[in-house]
């Protein structure tokens, strides 16, 4: 029997299990009548992106509960233009009025069954002053199976709009979320404990928030890879959040900047990218003496994405609990004292392919000085940072030119970015039969479109 010979809610129930576009494009590719089912019913209802208030929209899918089941992420962020844009030839839905829309809304997101990700930034179009409350944050989140990404923004503290947190449901099965994001201004009503009673599947949580009131973070994620935060006024946690450090060894990505903070021994042995200040690091060295004097093995963490905040390079020289064969990326971020202390950092992380620095913070060397410690980065594939357009008057020629000074002395040198005044584009580097060859980037400047969730790991990997 013939998957069309079926009842056609049938077809469309099947369909609705196929979660990537391209899927849905190759079906509706086969024949007419599979295009018929697949646009726009199964094509157009997989996001909704929007910036404002749309209430017409809210309540097509509050009234379509068999399209509603269609949609996989919702953002209510700014920059949104994205939503089915066939709904207005729907006649069940009748037109909505804006006191209609919170109800609608709530309605629209309990039909979406299939929902992967939801993120709700307050402070846009989109929002109206009286969503945040229990029926609708329920709408989101009860019996959602499929729930991987949850972003929740809160009203920055702005009295007149009530916190979301406040209307957090200690019952709520995240146990399937992947990603989650929380951002806060206000003391929070209840132990950030009680927020993840359940966190199986947790790869990456990011927090931030303002409140001078110290929470607990006596929870447990084991799948945790990603760990974010910023924008933190609890110092006196740092201790404790060093704890919590310490219980989640699978940790390999940090983004966190302590200022008082001490690591129990053995914390972190998977750490791979950090996003740090120097006193994370002071924490990490202090740990490795400490295993020095109890006779263990000291450990070496092999860290390849680096950046320390306010860090000079003689600094992570120094440092002894880093494997200096493993840091393949580094980030600069002070101003670099005489070109002996860059021939020493050279000299001691041989593998580094890829290195951000900039002009201001190699203003001691000059251009000769420059061409002769580059040589030493001998792996180095890719060189980030406006580091000499003030040399070049901005002419674009002679940047070419001294940019393949750069090259002929890099062997493995393929990439300069942001380079290009006063656009910033990358110049290409290519090799043939001998000769270094230099063009700038002919691809698009704009970058291509990125979930919240992939920024936030970008927060670690700083591309």
């Amino acid at each position: 029997m013939g998957l069309f010979t079926l009842a056609s809610e049938l077809v469309d129930a099947i369909l609705s299990n196929l979660d990537l576009h391209l899927d849905l494009i190759h079906f509706a590719c086969t024949c007419k009548l599979a295009a018929s089912y697949v646009i726009p019913r199964q094509i157009e209802y997989r996001t909704i992106h929007i910036d404002r208030l749309m209430p017409d929209l809210w309540a097509h899918l509050a009234s379509r509960p068999d399209l509603a089941r269609n949609i996989r992420t919702v953002r209510l962020t700014r920059h949104g233009e994205v939503f089915p844009r066939s709904w207005r030839n729907d006649s069940s839905g009748d037109s909505a009025d804006e006191q209609d829309y919170f109800s609608n809304m709530t309605k629209a997101l309990g039909h979406m069954s299939k929902l992967q990700t939801f993120i709700c930034r307050h402070k846009t179009g989109a929002l109206t002053d009286d969503m945040y409350n229990q029926p609708l944050f329920s709408s989101v989140v009860s019996g959602k199976k499929s729930l991987k990404n949850l972003a929740i923004y809160e009203a920055f503290g702005l009295p007149k709009w009530p916190n979301l947190l406040d209307f957090w449901d200690t019952n709520v099965d995240l146990s399937t979320v992947e990603y989650l994001q929380l951002e806060w201004r206000k003391q929070l009503p209840i132990p950030l404990s009680s927020l993840f009673p359940n966190l199986e599947k947790l790869v990456s949580l990011c927090i931030s928030g303002g409140t001078q009131d110290p929470v607990s973070f006596n929870f447990r994620a084991p799948c945790l890879r990603t760990f974010i935060m910023y924008e933190i006024l609890w110092s006196d946690l740092h201790d404790e959040i060093g704890v919590f450090l310490s219980n989640h060894p699978s940790i390999e990505n940090l983004f966190w900047f302590p200022s008082r903070f001490t690591l129990p021994l053995g914390s972190l042995p998977n750490l791979k990218h950090a996003f740090t200040s120097v006193e994370f690091f002071g924490a990490l060295e202090q740990s490795y003496q400490a295993s020095s004097g109890t006779g263990l093995s000291p450990f070496q963490y092999e860290i390849q994405s680096l950046y320390v905040e306010s860090c000079n390079l003689d600094f992570l020289v120094s440092l002894r609990c880093l494997d200096r064969g493993s840091l393949r990326r580094i980030r600069i971020s002070q101003r670099i004292n005489s070109p002996s202390e860059l021939r020493r950092f050279a000299e001691t992380f041989p593998m580094i392919q890829w290195l951000a620095i900039y002009r201001a913070q190699i203003s001691c060397m000059s251009w000769e000085e420059w061409l002769d410690i580059l040589p030493l980065f001998s792996n180095l594939e890719v060189i980030r940072g406006l580091w000499f357009l003030a040399d070049v008057d901005n002419k674009e020629d002679k940047t070419l030119y001294l940019a393949k000074q750069v090259a002929s002395v890099c062997p493995k040198l393929n990439r300069i970015q942001k380079l290009r005044y006063p656009s910033r584009q990358d110049v290409i580097i290519s090799r043939s039969g001998g000769e270094v060859l230099v063009s700038y980037d002919q691809e698009p400047l704009v970058s291509p479109r990125r979930s919240d969730f992939d920024q936030v790991e970008d927060l670690i990997l700083y591309q």
